[in-house]
């Protein structure tokens, strides 16, 4: 990755949340992982981003840019740890989020009872 980069003028508050309708440990949106879309807050070009990741029920959480072949779908049944951002023992963390080319980053959870939500990104890199 680049130089890390403020994000100028950041939004307040959560650019995105999810509480329901997840299945735990899986990436890919179409089985419930939650994908997050940066394209309106990040410059073009961005590759990862920066953002604090709240979960009100301490569980494991992976990242991956959206639709990573080289990161699986299920992420805890893999060796893929590059994309573990968070433990079953933390509640509020920075976390580095790689995107894809549109900018956007899937999540899971190991436990579908967890709420989670994401920040607007204060730093990007190119």
């Amino acid at each position: 990755m680049g130089e890390w980069k403020p994000v100028e003028n950041p939004g307040t508050g959560w650019l995105a949340s999810k509480t329901a309708g997840w299945t735990a440990d899986r990436l890919s949106t179409a089985t419930g992982g939650m994908a997050v879309d940066f394209s309106s807050v990040v410059p073009a070009g961005t590759r990862a981003v920066k953002v604090v990741v709240l979960q009100a029920t301490p569980s494991s959480v992976w990242s991956r840019a959206a639709g990573d072949t080289e990161i699986s779908n299920t992420p805890s049944a893999s060796s893929e740890w590059s994309a573990y951002i968070m433990s079953s023992s933390e509640n509020l963390k920075v976390s580095d989020l790689a995107l894809s080319t549109d900018y956007r980053a899937e999540i899971a959870v190991s436990n579908t009872a967890t709420d989670i939500s994401v920040a607007y990104p204060r730093w990007y890199s190119l």
